[in-house]
C-alpha cells in the first residue's frame, strides 16, 4: 500500500477501509471523518476534538422572558451565546412560542406557566426551553445559569431545563 492509500495521525494509522495497522485503543475513524477534523483544525486552531466544549455548532441564540437581571443576561454572554429579545414581547404564550419557534430561538425564562404551557396544549416547539425556578436574587440567576452551562455545554432542542437553587433538571418535550 503507498502512503497516499493511507491515512496517518498522530493516533494511528488508518487504511481507507478503516482498519488499524498497529495497536491503539482509540476509536476507528473513516477516513472522510479524518479529513474533516483536521480541516477544522486548519480553519480553527484551538479546535480538539477530543476537548471539544460540545457546542461546535457555534453560539446558541437565547430569547430571554420575564424578570432576568443584568447580570444574568452577561452570564449567558460569558458561556459564548447571545440573548435577544422580541420587540414588542407578545403577552399570549401561545403566540410567544410560535415567534420563537419561527425565529429559531431557543428560550429561556422565570414564567412557569409559559414553561409548561407546551404539556398542556402539545404546541410545535423543536427549541430547547431553560425554566429558572428561583426565589430571586441577582446571584442566584447569574449562579443558576453558570451551574446550567456546566453541567450541560449546549442544551439540546426538545428539551425542558429546570434550574433550581441546588441542581439541573432535563425533561423531554412532548412531541407535536
Amino acid at each position: 500500500m503507498s502512503g497516499a492509500d493511507r491515512i496517518t495521525t498522530d493516533l494511528t494509522t488508518i487504511h481507507p477501509r478503516g482498519r488499524k495497522t498497529d495497536a491503539s485503543n482509540l476509536p476507528v475513524l473513516c477516513p472522510n471523518a479524518i479529513v474533516l477534523i483536521r480541516e477544522r483544525a486548519k480553519r480553527h486552531p484551538t479546535f480538539d476534538i477530543f476537548r471539544s466544549s460540545g457546542n461546535i455548532f457555534g453560539p446558541m441564540r437565547w430569547l430571554v422572558h420575564g424578570n432576568f437581571t443584568q447580570s444574568a443576561i452577561e452570564a449567558v454572554r460569558r458561556h459564548g451565546h447571545t440573548v435577544q429579545t422580541l420587540d414588542p414581547m407578545p403577552v399570549d404564550p401561545d403566540e410567544l412560542l410560535k415567534q420563537a419557534h419561527q425565529k429559531q430561538l431557543d428560550l429561556m425564562t422565570t414564567d412557569k406557566v409559559l414553561s409548561h404551557r407546551l404539556f398542556e396544549n402539545r404546541q410545535r416547539f423543536s427549541r430547547a426551553i431553560v425554566y429558572l425556578q428561583l426565589s430571586g436574587g441577582e446571584v442566584e440567576q447569574d449562579d443558576a445559569i453558570d451551574r446550567l452551562f456546566a453541567r450541560y455545554k449546549s442544551p439540546k432542542p426538545g428539551m425542558l431545563y429546570t434550574v433550581t437553587e441546588t441542581r439541573v433538571k432535563a425533561r423531554q418535550l412532548p412531541v407535536s
